[in-house]
């Protein structure tokens, strides 16, 4: 069916879809299948989305997979089509245009290196490898399916922070 308000969106016809889209239970993200095969899902369905996002933003590609199996047309025909609309999410700005600017911040390669350099620096002498260590003994080690620290997913929630998957071999080893 079609979305209310929304007819003039062309419905992709249900033979076009992999049957292991209608397979995936889209009500909540289990991990399965694996970032890759949604991102190869995503392409034959949606292939324009597709192109917006990194094969790893598994929440996005998730998002617009699930957009597909509810309502049977691409995410990016329905953003597309929002783009118009200034009412409620997606499209129009939220304040008018003489009241946005756009202030760029640039700085050479060289001080910006220098600039992380020294926020690693604090971060490792203020205890990060010491809270790294604690945090994978009390849950990265606890969410291994039967021990196995290799094949862990840093591709959803608190694992996607910088440090944890930086320092995961290093974690391994004690």
């Amino acid at each position: 069916g079609s979305i209310e308000g929304q007819n003039s969106v062309s419905q992709i016809p249900s033979p076009d879809v992999p049957s292991s889209i209608s397979m995936i239970s889209w009500s909540e993200d289990l991990g399965l299948p694996p970032t890759p095969e949604l991102y190869s899902l995503l392409q034959s369905v949606d292939p324009a989305r597709a192109s917006v996002l990194h094969p790893k933003e598994r929440r996005k590609i998730w998002r617009s997979l699930q957009v597909f199996s509810q309502h049977g047309v691409p995410h990016s025909q329905l953003l597309e089509q929002q783009e118009g609309n200034t009412v409620g999410m997606g499209g129009g700005l939220r304040f008018g245009q003489e009241r946005i600017c756009i202030i760029e911040v640039w700085s050479d390669q060289e001080v910006l290196d220098t600039r992380c350099d020294k926020r690693v620096e604090k971060m490792l002498a203020r205890g990060l490898v010491k809270e790294l260590q604690e945090f994978h003994t009390n849950f990265n080690e606890l969410r291994a399916e039967k021990g196995d620290l290799t094949q862990l997913d840093y591709d959803k929630g608190i694992w996607q922070s910088i440090g944890f998957k930086e320092f995961h071999n290093y974690l391994c080893l004690g």
